[in-house]
């Protein structure tokens, strides 16, 4: 049995583990160099009264650890915490928000409980909240945090237009080069001479680019300048205005050679289909996310240029008075995952579909909302689809919304599609 004087580090996975048993566990453990939790809980006491005990006063001056890793905490917990261990070097913390400038203010200030500290590791979920904890400190601190080396993740989703100035002065523009995310939903800073993105063609580290709540117009003059993003693997676009046309949308983005991911929210007027894309180009994306209604000869057009596509969104697929066309064959073969809502097309054209683009998938999920071709209830007719054309298929998850003609049909039926489909290759 390995003494318990030998043990320098001690790992606590509990959700939940309360001040009091870390001191016990402690007490026993007096060389313990490391510390790892999960949680910690003051379980209601007083933060002085923990404080005054006779064994918390005692570990604070015999204990010798040096680095704390605490994956979920409260500024109180980690005030007592380090208070506990006044020798800490190493502190590696996630923050809430709103507590985040408190645990700075404190970390940082001169007392002596934090003297030995100088690595300091704090996952927070804006740089901006990093910027304002720090930009209040001495020079020092807030050179440490503006003159790094370290990616920057911008999210300007929330922040005001007077903030924004100031935040874009001191950091934006000064660290270009070191940008790796940057998230706009704010309608006010699109429209802003010194937003982002009139200058994002300078952004070269740029990886991720979300864009949500754009108009049309802008997003017409930014689209141009992604192609300048040599790493540029993710992208989400929500437009607020409706187009005439996503053609030239799809155009741009086939184009982004680092592409891996892209989210889609751009509604258009029901004036006829959109024109197919014609380009001899193909996109590297992986993941494609459509969050629009989109016709299946539009859906076909686009699929037929991202042949590296793993997995697939489409919140609704449309065709009910429109011929399904193909204009060539092409196959998806790392397609494996696909979702989608059914709720304006006939089964005959989603059966088509199917055979044709889908075959290969492993993963199906399909949700139907107020559709009433009753073939979506054919037990039959998913048995020959299933059986026949889709050999890889090992999870079939379907979602079928009931409305009130049909609801007894409906309920019948579905459970015949389950009880007479061969499930032995479905998990």
């Amino acid at each position: 049995m390995i003494p318990l004087s030998q043990i320098t580090k001690v790992t606590i996975s509990s959700d939940s583990v309360c001040f009091s048993n870390i001191i016990k566990i402690l007490y026993l453990i007096p060389n313990c160099k490391k510390l790892i939790l999960t949680s910690l809980s003051l379980e209601g006491r007083d933060f002085s009264s923990l404080r005054c005990t006779k064994n918390f006063r005692y570990l604070s001056h015999k204990n010798t650890i040096t680095n704390i890793t605490i994956k979920s905490c409260k500024f109180k917990e980690v005030e007592l915490l380090v208070s506990l261990c006044p020798r800490l070097q190493h502190l590696t913390i996630n923050v809430l928000q709103e507590e985040f400038q408190s645990f700075i203010k404190y970390l940082l200030s001169n007392n002596g409980n934090n003297r030995y500290l100088h690595s300091l590791f704090i996952r927070s979920t804006d740089f901006h909240h990093v910027y304002k904890a720090f930009y209040s400190l001495n020079a020092r601190f807030y050179n440490l945090i503006v003159n790094s080396t370290i990616p920057i993740d911008v999210d300007l989703s929330s922040i005001s237009k007077s903030t924004f100035q100031q935040y874009n002065k001191d950091i934006i523009l000064p660290n270009k080069h070191r940008i790796q995310s940057l998230h706009l939903s704010n309608a006010c800073l699109y429209d802003d001479i010194s937003s982002p993105i009139h200058i994002l063609s300078q952004f070269l580290h740029l990886k991720t680019l979300s864009l949500n709540n754009i108009e049309s117009k802008y997003l017409k003059y930014l689209l141009p300048k992604l192609v300048s993003l040599p790493y540029l693997s993710s992208l989400s676009i929500t437009c607020r205005d409706i187009i005439r046309s996503r053609t030239p949308i799809y155009y741009r983005i086939i184009r982004l050679r680092a592409l891996k991911y892209c989210s889609l929210s751009v509604e258009r007027f029901d004036c006829g289909e959109s024109s197919s894309l014609t380009i001899n180009e193909y996109s590297p994306i992986e993941y494609l996310n459509i969050k629009h209604r989109i016709s299946t000869n539009e859906l076909y057009s686009l699929l037929s240029h991202v042949p590296q596509l793993r997995r697939l969104y489409v919140s609704d697929i449309s065709n009910l008075w429109r011929e399904y066309i193909k204009t060539s064959a092409f196959v998806l073969p790392y397609l494996t995952h696909i979702s989608l809502g059914l709720s304006s097309i006939n089964f005959n054209t989603f059966e088509e579909m199917m055979i044709d683009m889908f075959h290969l998938v492993q993963v199906l999920h399909i949700s139907i909302g107020n559709n009433s071709d009753q073939m979506y209830i054919n037990a039959n007719r998913w048995e020959q689809l299933i059986l026949s054309h889709m050999p890889n298929l090992r999870i079939f998850d379907i979602r079928h919304e009931n409305w009130s003609t049909y609801i007894i049909t409906i309920n019948h039926n579905a459970n015949q599609v389950i009880s007479n489909t061969r499930i032995d290759n479905f998990t």
